[in-house]
């Protein structure tokens, strides 16, 4: 087995998981400068706004300067397969998926961690996210996430901005339904 790069030794005694992928942004994001940091988006920031309830096996990242994050995975010991980078010791899979946040980046969610803040984007703007996957894509499951995120979140929400994202993304009828079942779920035990 390489030896692993000193910048990632503590990560091995952090549980394999969201947490260790939280954790790895943290890192990454401290050998980034200020107003380059990368943000946490898909189902990465899904598991984190619904507290875990949905789970990944990836952390999908916005990042404005792939060339520099790349090389940094490179000297970590990240191995590219195909459009994601991967670390065999860490169990680790990174996927870089764009350089421009679809959403408003005042927003963001930061999430305080042993070794600094990682930035997540914002519940609005993942809703919206979901809910382009729901109709766009046709996804069941994403409208379903869709509704569980406005039952814990929606009264929280800035609807002004939800509703005008939704609008430009011709998501705004299905926001409003799914909105109406929210709120009209019974109550659960947590």
């Amino acid at each position: 087995m390489p030896q692993l790069h000193n910048d990632l030794l503590e990560l091995v005694i952090v549980p394999s998981g969201f947490e260790r992928r939280l954790q790895f942004v943290a890192l990454l994001s401290k050998r980034l400068p200020e107003t380059h940091q990368p943000v946490v988006v898909g189902g990465h920031a899904l598991e984190w706004h619904t507290l875990a309830e949905y789970t990944t096996g990836d952390v999908d990242l916005v990042v404005d300067n792939t060339s520099e994050v790349v090389s940094i995975l490179q000297q970590w010991g990240f191995v590219q397969q195909g459009r994601v980078w991967w670390h065999p010791d860490l169990d680790l899979v990174v996927d870089l998926i764009d350089e421009r946040l679809a959403g408003d980046r005042s927003r963001i969610t930061k999430a305080e961690t042993a070794d600094g803040v990682v930035d997540i984007i914002g519940v609005e703007d993942l809703i919206v996210d979901r809910l382009n996957a729901c109709i766009h894509w046709k996804s069941e499951a994403d409208c379903q996430w869709v509704e569980h995120l406005l039952r814990q979140h929606g009264p929280k929400c800035d609807w002004d901005y939800l509703q005008q994202r939704c609008v430009e993304e011709a998501t705004a009828d299905q926001l409003n339904e799914l909105w109406r079942r929210a709120r009209d779920a019974p109550a659960t035990e947590s």
